[in-house]
């Protein structure tokens, strides 16, 4: 499988805006970071990401899988505590072929709800939400990781 190469961390927005961010941290761990991002697809949605630079799952050891999926794993059981969805996506997206929106591994976490007509749209077209709102969103889900 090829893929176009990523760029440097230096020019990774999920290593230079998103990581350095503790005020919309949901959980981490020594491998990998949760946060409420700039554009989240839902109320309660969510992005993990490992801290290394890396753009896809085979990039990582082990050690950083493992603690890549147990971010993943308190932070579903915050927004599962705190939202009480009917349903939750999770993915990731490697590659310019999937419509990649970045040259970054994340895995996201989207809460549904029946009532709630949902269709997949490229990141950058989703609307942007004020930092206020990314912190109090990670304010409740934080509280909730267990």
């Amino acid at each position: 499988m090829s893929y176009v190469l990523p760029p440097d961390a230096d020019a990774c927005v999920v290593c230079t805006g998103w990581a350095p961010d503790t005020d919309v941290r949901i959980a981490e761990n020594e491998h990998a970071v949760g946060v409420v991002s700039p554009r989240p697809r839902t109320e309660g949605a969510a992005v993990v990401f490992p801290r290394l630079h890396a753009y896809s799952p085979s990039a990582l050891t082990v050690a950083q899988t493992a603690g890549l999926w147990r971010v993943v794993q308190a932070v579903t059981r915050a927004i599962e505590a705190s939202f009480d969805p009917d349903g939750m996506h999770t993915w990731h997206d490697i590659g310019t072929e999937t419509d990649a929106s970045f040259a970054h591994l994340t895995v996201d976490l989207v809460p549904r709800r029946h009532t709630v007509p949902y269709r997949y749209r490229p990141y950058a077209d989703l609307p942007e939400v004020g930092r206020d709102e990314r912190v109090a969103a990670a304010r409740l889900l934080r509280a909730a990781v267990r």
